[in-house]
């Protein structure tokens, strides 16, 4: 099994900025499919994992955010099976952190 780190500035519905931070653990199930398909394994994994984690997240306000991270993660999941026709599965996605992002105006 191998990890992935995701790191992301997203805006939520309720107009914040965030920096997320997740982790994505993923198995390479045929490594010749895998070559075959895909140029490089892992960083399509954590595209995937980044983009959906932007279209998820933002459409939730801060407070389900920082509440809903169970769901949010079992979301993230489903939406990443994606890359079954690469032979790449994704096991697990967990939320490290969520920060505001301040920007001095």
């Amino acid at each position: 099994m191998r990890a992935c780190g995701v790191s992301w500035q997203i805006l939520t519905s309720d107009s914040v900025t965030v920096a997320v931070d997740a982790v994505v653990y993923y198995r390479i199930s045929n490594p010749r499919i895998s070559v075959v398909n895909v140029e490089n394994a892992a960083r399509s994994t954590q595209l995937l994992a980044q983009t959906t984690l932007r279209n998820i997240l933002g459409t939730k306000t801060l407070s389900e955010i920082l509440t809903d991270r169970e769901s949010i993660s079992a979301m993230m999941q489903v939406r990443c099976r994606r890359l079954r026709h690469t032979a790449i599965y994704i096991h697990l996605i967990t939320h490290l952190s969520v920060c505001l992002s301040v920007y001095a105006a």
